[in-house]
């Protein structure tokens, strides 16, 4: 099995594992951890899949200020007084929603 495919397989598990606990509402905010990155003013976004996008803090791989467009969305989390949104690749902690003219 080539490594490109054990990093995808290990990313989609993860993703299932997450899912999972969203499903049976046993997921809570401090199980997250501090470390996520945060998107400010973000919106659903749709291309050919649906996505957030929004301005990057904290991101492993990316600048502090960066506006980018996540990989797939699956699920929302609100627990604690914050929402997440988990896509393909990790979770994101949701502040500031943009008003996009009544599309969110």
């Amino acid at each position: 099995m080539s490594s490109r495919l054990s990093v995808e397989i290990d990313r989609l598990e993860s993703l299932l594992r997450d899912l999972r606990r969203v499903e049976m509402g046993t997921l809570r905010a401090s199980d997250l951890g501090d470390a996520l990155p945060t998107l400010e003013g973000y919106s659903l976004s749709i291309g050919h899949v649906s996505c957030l996008e929004g301005i990057a803090f904290g991101h492993p791989k990316l600048p502090d200020g960066e506006r980018i467009v996540t990989s797939q969305i699956y699920a929302f989390l609100e627990c604690d007084g914050q929402l997440f949104g988990r896509t393909k690749n990790r979770w994101y902690r949701l502040n500031s929603i943009e008003d996009r003219g009544g599309r969110v």
